[in-house]
This record gives structure tokens, C-alpha cells and sequence, in this order.
């Protein structure tokens, strides 16, 4: 699964590379960027880089509270 929370910012994008696995007979565990082969690469590759700035979580957190806003409002 990849997601990211960007566009319509004036901060550089963010993403998350995150595998889950979602078998009801076992318990479902997340794996972390370095323990997927390659998804270092990838995550540096959506992003630009490994790193995230502060301002970036910032403007990321902001997205999914408006989001969230937005779809309760809706109910």
C-alpha cells in the first residue's frame, strides 16, 4: 500500500511505503520502510528524499485534519 498526503502545498511532497498484511487467520503485522526490499528507493523516489522536515509533517497532518473535517461533516 502507498500513500501520500501532497499537491495543492507549497511543501514538498510526503510519502509512506507500508506493507500490511491482512490474513484473518493470523495476526497482521507492518512492516517499516527499511524492511521492504527496495522501499528505501522507492520512498526516496516519491519523495526526493529519506528524510522528513518538520514543516512537512506539519502541512501533511493539517491535510488529513481538513480531510477528516470535510468527510464528518459530510455524515
Amino acid at each position: 500500500m502507498v500513500s501520500g498526503a501532497s499537491s495543492g502545498s507549497n511543501q514538498p511532497g510526503y510519502s509512506r511505503v507500508r506493507v500490511i498484511s491482512c490474513i484473518d487467520s493470523e495476526k497482521s503485522s507492518i512492516l517499516e520502510d527499511d524492511q521492504i526490499p527496495g522501499g528505501t528507493k522507492l520512498l526516496e523516489k516519491l519523495q526526493g528524499k529519506i528524510s522528513i522536515e518538520e514543516r512537512v509533517m506539519i502541512a501533511a497532518s493539517e491535510a488529513v485534519r481538513a480531510a477528516m473535517s470535510s468527510l464528518l461533516m459530510k455524515s
